[in-house]
């Protein structure tokens, strides 16, 4: 199973993260989120639904709840808090057969531990670890299943990390097709950088001139 380790160094790059995740992930997968409170596992699952096409806008902690589901243009969502619970038999009583059995959800499981027994082995899901570094940085570190290597955004998922456009600034989510840029606007602007000249380069030294002239 590869490990990714990823450094975020604020919310935006979490974000570009989890819209990888969100490329990367099919319907009946399951996305485990280990992290302590307050780690940033319910900011990765806003930024997936945003991705899948839900209204993250909706999108909270569901620590009471305990199960919420997103309806997104890609897929259905289901974002399950297991903190409360004490072993899976817990999960009869929430219904849990109907969200399992459902082909086009994708599952994201808040403390997955607590459950482990009720989920797909651990080297059939994504496991995403999230742990502060300060009050605005993340260490992150994924567990992408061996099996997913076919999939289309693998190879960028694995091998690159999320990066802020050179042109806008913002972040880039490592799968994103215009990579390392936001768009292809911000691409083109790039490109007729160097068309006008704008960048600037150094002068390149004539024939019979050496460094003793220059200086």
């Amino acid at each position: 199973m590869p490990t990714i380790r990823r450094h975020s160094p604020e919310t935006g790059a979490t974000e570009a993260i989890a819209r990888a995740v969100a490329d990367l992930v099919r319907p009946g997968d399951c996305v485990r989120l280990v992290g302590e409170l307050g780690a940033g596992k319910t900011t990765l699952v806003r930024g997936v639904a945003a991705a899948m096409g839900c209204d993250p806008g909706l999108v909270n902690s569901p620590t009471f709840v305990m199960i919420n589901e997103y309806d997104g243009a890609r897929a259905k969502l289901v974002h399950v808090d297991a903190y409360r619970l004490r072993s899976p038999d817990d999960l009869e009583a929430l219904g849990w057969d109907r969200y399992t059995g459902d082909p086009r959800a994708i599952m994201l499981v808040e403390w997955p531990e607590r459950i482990g027994a009720a989920l797909a082995a651990p080297d059939q899901c994504l496991t995403i670890s999230i742990a502060h570094d300060s009050a605005t940085s993340r260490s992150i570190t994924m567990g992408v299943p061996e099996s997913w290597s076919d999939r289309a955004a693998f190879a960028a998922f694995v091998e690159r990390d999320p990066v802020r456009c050179p042109t806008t600034r913002v972040w880039v989510s490592p799968t994103a097709a215009t990579y390392p840029f936001a768009d292809d606007r911000a691409k083109l602007a790039d490109l007729n950088k160097w068309f006008t000249e704008s960048y600037s380069l150094p002068r390149a030294m004539n024939a019979d001139e050496d460094e003793e002239s220059l200086g």
